[in-house]
């Protein structure tokens, strides 16, 4: 039961997710707000950041996967899925590709990634604490 909640929950994950990127609305009240009329730098950076962080741990908890090549495959593939949605923001109106978002989507995958590794894996002596 908690598996098929965890899957149910990466499919919904990985739909909002691709709504978010490709929805075309820049009004105020948007579901994509323009986070740079906050005057916080790079701030869509951040949100890129977090919500790819956030997409690699759903993903390797709802696969249940527990190797670093199985893990390094996940990253891989959420990270072909990120560059796919970058490129078709090319064809949505008021929407443009970047290659800063990719790259920063790209760390988001790969600490999300590196946590749950060190979830799953932790250090022997952090081993010991958790004992």
């Amino acid at each position: 039961m908690l598996q098929s909640v965890k899957k149910v929950a990466l499919v919904g994950y990985t739909a909002l997710i691709g709504y978010v990127s490709l929805a075309n609305d820049s009004s105020p009240d948007s579901v994509v707000p323009d986070l740079n009329s906050y005057g916080v730098p790079d701030l869509d950076k951040m949100a890129h950041l977090g919500a790819y962080t956030l997409f690699a741990v759903i993903a390797i908890l709802a696969l249940g996967l527990r190797s670093l090549k199985s893990i390094g495959l996940c990253a891989v593939v959420i990270a072909v899925y990120s560059g796919v949605l970058e490129g078709l923001q090319t064809l949505v109106p008021l929407r443009e590709a970047s290659w800063l978002d990719f790259f920063a989507n790209d760390i988001g995958i790969m600490l999300g990634s590196l946590l749950m590794l060190w979830w799953l894996y932790p250090p022997k002596g952090r081993a010991k604490e958790m004992a």
